[in-house]
């Protein structure tokens, strides 16, 4: 941590420390003196970490607000993957048969691969809520324009910049938000925030019940507006609230910190103060007297120290992450993030075929079920498949009821999440559902396959909760959105394998114990990695 040292014939300061250090800023703010009217730069002064500075600030309504506003911003994900795996049936007239329907999903996923790395280092060069800004309102853009989509090539076009704009949310609001939050309630509200993809598909699960069990056509120019078209329509809502309530939001206060803009800081910090104070106002007034005595007396050596402004560029946070002390720790961290995507992804397409073919009498032993990531037992590849609307109904419902299953288990992370810490719960939901995954191909009954299926859904699903905030804490400010969208880059690199691997080899005997391993293996580098639970985050 570097100290102000102060000369005393010029009156003053500078700023000692190692060159690895200069970008710590821990020592940014003193604490406060016995009179306002001296300045902090002529006396020796205890200094205050940046944690310290945000437990200072409390935890208020303002805090509420960003985990809500920013949790509206990550279900935006799972309402339009949803939503597109809906629209492949609903959308008759697009002519989307067997062969293509996937296209839209890996047009997404390609999507989201370049976007999570390229716009997770934009924004740790100039500030996650200007990248998560511009994405949320490229998203909403991009859904409108799939709801007015004249063919399926459009539709697959616009996926691809929708997922890039989404691959940007990933990397950025998870860091953005965690910024912001007291030590003691980081884990929970952050946990609360991975949690909105679950309100994402309840959204456009009841929205799809409602509008899409009505069909009806009104021409509109080149096109017929349709019940599917509303469908995406409404589905842009909660991205709208989101960008609006974005917009009032500050930036990130550490950032702001680690580029030395103070006066920025202090206008975020007045921000933060004046919502608390909304619901408490002793909250106002503590942060309040930080504001004032220490913001204002900050000593200018800061701005004199060799650390430039516009420290970092594009590049080199890359380069950063992969030299010591970072790179042991993003290499184990990439690691376990590529098994985890190769492993999820597969299991989340193939799962739903294998229970049907158990509750039809063929199990991984009696009967050898072929289940592949792209399943053509049921659909005729020639030609579009268009179900009915009670149909399309039916399959919202189970997902719906899929998603009350995981609401327990995700209540129990959220409340474990400080408890047990985020590597200990991690790797538990990842035994658990490598376990789950074991039991189906070993008891090969129709009973176990239907509840050890729910089981891993229940499980993986949650399992990003701990994941998520785990890989934001691992790293220091001006590198959180590099390493997060870097990893999810190769998780979804990782996924698209594992998909065209088991398009191929699709014995349920085979392929799920293979994948059940995969779980189990990448809890052994997981356990290298440190907990970041209650700890100082730079």
């Amino acid at each position: 941590m570097s100290n102000a040292i102060v000369n005393k014939d010029d009156g003053k300061s500078t700023l000692s420390a190692d060159e690895s250090n200069i970008n710590d800023t821990t020592a940014l703010l003193g604490k406060s003196s016995t009179n306002s009217n001296i300045k902090p730069c002529g006396d020796k002064i205890s200094p205050l970490t940046i944690d310290e500075m945000v437990e200072t600030l409390g935890f208020g309504l303002f805090h509420v607000l960003i985990v809500i506003i920013t949790g509206l911003c990550f279900s935006g994900f799972a309402i339009y993957y949803q939503s597109i795996s809906v629209i492949t049936l609903a959308a008759c007239e697009l002519d989307i048969n067997n062969q293509n329907k996937l296209w839209i999903s890996f047009s997404v996923v390609a999507g989201i691969t370049p976007g999570a790395t390229i716009m997770g280092g934009v924004g740790d060069s100039i500030g996650r809520r200007k990248i998560i800004l511009f994405c949320v309102a490229l998203n909403v853009i991009c859904l409108i324009a799939t709801a007015l989509a004249y063919n399926y090539i459009m539709m697959i076009t616009i996926g691809f910049v929708n997922g890039f704009c989404f691959g940007g949310n990933v990397a950025n609001i998870h860091p953005y938000t965690i910024e912001f939050l007291p030590r003691k309630y980081r884990g929970k509200a952050v946990a609360c925030l991975t949690a909105f993809v679950i309100f994402g598909s309840f959204y456009s699960s009841s929205i799809g019940m409602l509008i899409l069990s009505r069909p009806f056509y009104v021409p509109l120019g080149a096109i017929y507006f349709t019940h599917w078209r509303l469908y995406l329509l409404l589905c842009t809502l909660p991205l709208l609230v989101a960008f609006c309530g974005l917009l009032l939001m500050p930036n990130s206060f550490r950032f702001m910190l680690k580029m030395k803009r103070l006066d920025d800081v202090h206008l975020i910090i007045e921000k933060v103060n004046y919502i608390n104070s909304c619901c408490n106002s002793s909250v106002g007034l503590q942060s309040s007297k930080l504001t004032h005595e220490s913001l204002d007396n900050l000593c200018v050596a800061i701005n004199n120290s060799s650390m430039d402004q516009n420290q970092s560029n594009f590049c080199q946070h890359y380069r950063k992450l992969c030299q010591p002390p970072w790179h042991k720790r993003f290499f184990l961290l990439a690691i376990v993030w590529t098994g985890f995507c190769f492993s999820l992804y597969v299991l989340w397409q193939i799962l739903p075929t294998l229970l049907s073919s158990f509750l039809r009498g063929k199990t991984c032993w009696h009967g050898i079920v072929n289940v592949t990531a792209n399943n053509n037992q049921y659909f005729p590849s020639n030609r579009s498949y268009c179900p009915q609307s009670h149909q399309i109904v039916h399959i919202l419902t189970n997902i719906m009821l899929g998603n009350v299953l995981s609401i327990p288990v995700a209540i129990a992370c959220i409340l474990l999440i400080d408890r047990l810490g985020r590597k200990c719960q991690f790797i538990t939901i990842v035994v658990a559902s490598s376990l789950a995954i074991l039991m189906i191909v070993v008891i090969d009954k129709v009973m176990t396959a239907k509840v050890f299926i729910g089981i891993f859904f229940s499980f993986s699903l949650n399992g990003w909760i701990s994941f998520k905030i785990w890989s934001s804490e691992l790293f220091p400010t001006e590198l959180r959105s590099t390493a997060l969208g870097t990893c999810n880059t190769l998780g979804n690199i990782g996924g698209l394998c594992g998909l065209i691997i088991f398009s191929i080899q699709g014995n349920c005997a085979i392929s799920l114990p293979i994948l059940a391993s995969v779980l189990l293996l990448i809890g052994l580098p997981s356990l290298f990695l440190p907990d970041t639970t209650q700890a100082d985050i730079q």
